[in-house]
């Protein structure tokens, strides 16, 4: 469905979490990644001290300083135009990623990414 290229640097290590929670919040990430790049994404996963790093970055459209803070609610997308957006959704990932996040007491940021779309980095205890 996708014709993507996907770059994995992980380090290795153990991290202590909820499994069903940490997949949803890749799973939801990563999907955004696919829809909204154009080639390229890039994830990393780095552990270091008593914490690690997940970060999904693609080379897509990326979002907005002024989106930042809204993409985490409920049924708000980047596209906002219904009629004319390129892209599927419901807007109900992103919001599901900051719950799970702070539920998990989890620190999630959206910046540039260096591919030149978005970079969703998750910060936590291992």
């Amino acid at each position: 469905m996708y014709n993507k290229k996907t770059t994995l640097s992980l380090n290795s290590g153990d991290i202590y979490t909820d499994i069903n929670s940490i997949t949803t919040i890749i799973e939801n990430i990563y999907s955004n990644a696919l829809k909204y790049s154009n080639e390229n994404i890039d994830i990393s996963f780095v552990i270091e001290d008593d914490s690690f790093i997940l970060s999904i970055e693609d080379d897509g459209i990326g979002i907005c300083d002024d989106q930042k803070g809204k993409i985490f609610e409920l049924f708000v997308q980047n596209e906002s135009d219904v009629l004319t957006r390129k892209n599927e959704g419901t807007g109900v990932g992103l919001y599901l990623v900051k719950l799970l996040s702070d539920e998990m007491d989890y620190k999630i940021e959206v910046n540039r990414s260096t591919l030149g779309g978005a970079k969703f980095s998750i910060k936590g205890k291992i």
